[in-house]
């Protein structure tokens, strides 16, 4: 199980090209993150993930965003037979 918050800031370089093209910036990026990894099998493992982004790419006219993922891993293994 995993938890994890990670922020960003906007820096004075990116606010000011920004104000150049009269677009905004928000100062900050949040983003919020739940992932759980699960053996199914000996050979299946599955980790669903879920985040929330806030204020994602310092963007203002974006609406803050739910992402939703799913990492599967497959292992395979021979047995070799002696002689």
């Amino acid at each position: 199980l995993g938890v994890a918050v990670s922020s960003g800031t906007a820096g004075s370089d990116l606010k000011a090209a920004r104000q150049l093209d009269d677009l905004g910036t928000d100062s900050r990026e949040t983003s919020i993150e739940l992932t759980y990894r699960a053996p199914i099998t000996d050979w299946l493992t599955l980790q669903p993930d879920i985040q929330y982004v806030i204020n994602p790419g310092f963007e203002p006219v974006f609406d803050n965003s739910l992402v939703i993922s799913l990492r599967f891993e497959l292992s395979y293994s021979k047995q070799l037979t002696g002689g």
